[in-house]
């Protein structure tokens, strides 16, 4: 009913000005008469008063630089872009240009940063953990895990990226090793590790030092 209410209301106006010298319609903004040409401006199919054609958040004058319409209303560059653009999940301002899609949300390039260094990620290898962005070095830093021999991160990849698990630790297959003579340790008979108070020994060494 509102709709219909509308359309009889404008029809009952429009009848009542039939008649007016110069008449040129209603303004859509303060839906007065608009009297005589050069009085307003016309834009979409809708005319306005000159003073009414601002603006729906700010109230700039829309007659110089141009307007966008979103809607039904109209707006400047600026708070068009506020209202229609995604907004960035770390600085929340809209973003007008370029769009950076990462870890479920949506970024200025710029913005796109290490949580920990802040250091820029646009165009890097990067991680998330918990919608978190990480550059490599403070991710391995954080999150990777610790060899059990050189106290060093074990990363997935590089020359450190296999690693072996024994005795409810992690050892780079490098270090996993006798502490006393560096003889790797396999699944051979008799070459495999031996733990003696955190420390791993072939099992001659393990002789030596469970006799000590």
């Amino acid at each position: 009913m509102d709709e219909v209410d509308n359309l009889l209301s404008d029809l009952t106006s429009q009848m009542s000005s039939v008649g007016i010298a110069g008449y040129q319609g209603k303004c859509t903004l303060c839906k007065q008469n608009i009297i005589n040409k050069g009085t307003y401006v016309e834009a979409s199919g809708l005319r306005w008063h000159k003073p009414c054609f601002v603006c729906s958040d700010c109230k700039a004058d829309l007659t110089q630089d141009g307007y966008y319409e979103l809607n039904k209303k109209l707006y400047c560059k600026t708070h068009y872009v506020e209202r229609s653009c995604d907004k960035c999940a770390t600085c929340n301002q809209p973003i007008s240009d370029q769009i950076l899609t990462a870890l479920g949300g949506q970024y200025h390039p710029e913005c796109f940063k290490c949580v920990e260094c802040q250091s820029g990620l646009h165009g890097k290898t990067y991680f998330g953990e918990a919608f978190k962005s990480y550059c490599e070095p403070c991710y391995h830093k954080k999150f990777a895990p610790k060899c059990a021999a050189c106290s060093k991160d074990i990363i997935a990849a590089g020359e450190n990226s296999f690693c072996v698990r024994a005795f409810d630790n992690r050892y780079h297959s490098e270090c996993y090793k006798c502490v006393v003579c560096s003889v790797p340790f396999s699944n051979d008979e008799g070459k495999g590790a031996i733990q003696h108070k955190g420390q791993l020994y072939c099992k001659t060494h393990y002789q030596t030092v469970s006799d000590s």
